[in-house]
């Protein structure tokens, strides 16, 4: 966020999380420590890595605005709305769904926890899908795929329910 020329909006939760992240010491064998004391995953470590080939240059840093469960955003022509949701990828999840576009972003709220050995809480999964259908959308937008129909992914959401 320190690299953003403008205003951040983050949940709270997150909010917290960078809060807790920018106290820490960026440097190889500082990184190395947290992976073996289990604070931080491998995973996060090895993207990490390769987003900031010197890490020296990793700055965190909280949001200039946070909410707990939902947010309204006018821009003028077009409302943007910012709703925490349940979801089995992370606690902190949310969507954004512009109604006036009839378009929902959910980027990886449909993901397994990494921070958990890639549990999928099937519980929060059916919290998920019963949030998403009371959304009036025709487009979802998820995190690394492409766009899908409101069928399509629920769909995909209840298939991942049977296995």
């Amino acid at each position: 966020m320190n690299a953003v020329e403008g205003i951040t909006i983050a949940h709270k939760k997150t909010n917290a999380k960078l809060a807790e992240i920018a106290k820490w010491k960026w440097t190889d064998s500082e990184m190395k420590k947290r992976l073996e004391a289990k604070v931080e995953i491998e995973f996060a470590d090895i993207c990490i890595r390769k987003e900031y080939p010197l890490l020296s240059e990793i700055r965190v840093t909280t949001s200039d605005i946070s909410y707990d469960r939902n947010m309204e955003i006018d821009l003028g022509d077009i409302v943007v709305e910012l709703h925490h949701i349940v979801s089995p990828h992370s606690e902190d999840c949310i969507c954004i769904f512009i109604p006036q576009e009839r378009v929902l972003f959910i980027g990886d709220a449909v993901g397994v926890d990494y921070y958990d050995n890639c549990y999928l809480d099937k519980d929060k999964l059916r919290s998920l899908i019963t949030a998403i259908e009371e959304f009036d959308f025709d487009i979802c937008v998820m995190g690394h795929a492409e766009p899908v129909s409101k069928p399509d992914i629920l769909n995909i959401m209840s298939s991942l329910l049977d296995r």
